[in-house]
């Protein structure tokens, strides 16, 4: 049987709170190249996890 919550939250309310939002800024005059290459990746979030991944890898091993 479900565990049933009675928080006034439906779903995806719920979800959403537990959601982090992280904001990256980009200054086009001098990193446009960053933001044209990011605007090439499907999903850029998980494009964004995948880095951040492999570099606590790398600084693990060190």
């Amino acid at each position: 049987m479900p565990k049933i919550i009675n928080d006034g939250l439906n779903s995806h309310s719920r979800y959403e709170k537990k959601l982090k939002k992280v904001q990256i800024r980009f200054n086009t005059d001098y990193e446009q190249y960053l933001v044209d290459y990011l605007e090439t990746k499907e999903n850029k979030s998980e494009y964004i996890k995948n880095l951040i991944k492999a570099d606590m890898e790398r600084n693990k091993r060190s």
